[in-house]
């Protein structure tokens, strides 16, 4: 039952992701991006779409929604921030990060799980001149389009291949949960360590 409905979705996928695949890449790496450049790269494994074109529109997306999340920082940054506390308590921390870590921080920005989203805006709003910013984040949007799609590319069918044996599925959604509750109580750690 578990092993046929998993082939049915995956079936779905193929099938959105040949016909739509590279509007879903673009719309998904606006927001968030990861889980859609695995669905999309473990098709073009397939020959169903081409890597190289979801790199280009991964790319593109990400560096639009960071840029506009910038100027929206740079403009509106601090009245957006003051409304809202779950920004209000990111701020200090990603405030912090920058200035400590500088061009490291934008580069890894989009890689850190919590402020991924927050921080373009945050970081828009410290003053930090546009030209730089837009340098570095190009920089950072083609090492994640890059590296996320490749890995995906190459690893993508491996990982669907171990989550559609059935017997392992428990146990790696257990592993993925305490993985992921690891990861959030070391960034929350790294988070007060570096205030």
């Amino acid at each position: 039952m578990i092993e046929s409905t998993l082939k049915y979705i995956w079936s779905l996928v193929e099938y959105y992701m040949e016909f739509y695949g590279y509007w879903i890449v673009f719309f998904g790496s606006l927001v968030e991006g990861e889980s859609i450049l695995f669905l999309a790269s473990t098709v073009a494994a397939q020959g169903k779409l081409n890597i190289f074109g979801i790199m280009i529109v991964a790319f593109v997306g990400t560096l639009i929604a960071d840029q506009a999340s910038f100027y929206y920082g740079h403009h509106y940054g601090q009245a957006f921030i003051e409304k809202r506390d779950w920004l209000k308590k990111r701020s200090d921390r990603v405030m912090s990060l920058l200035h400590k870590y500088d061009v490291f921080f934008i580069i890894l920005m989009r890689f850190t799980y919590g402020i991924r989203v927050a921080g373009p805006i945050i970081v828009g709003s410290s003053g930090l001149s546009p030209k730089r910013f837009i340098f570095w984040n190009i920089i950072s949007a083609a090492i994640w389009s890059v590296a996320s799609c490749t890995a995906f590319y190459l690893f993508g069918e491996q990982i669907l291949g171990f989550f559609k044996n059935t017997e392992y599925l428990l146990f790696s959604l257990i592993g993925i949960g305490v993985t992921l509750w690891i990861l959030h109580k070391a960034q929350k750690w790294l988070m007060e360590r570096f205030q």
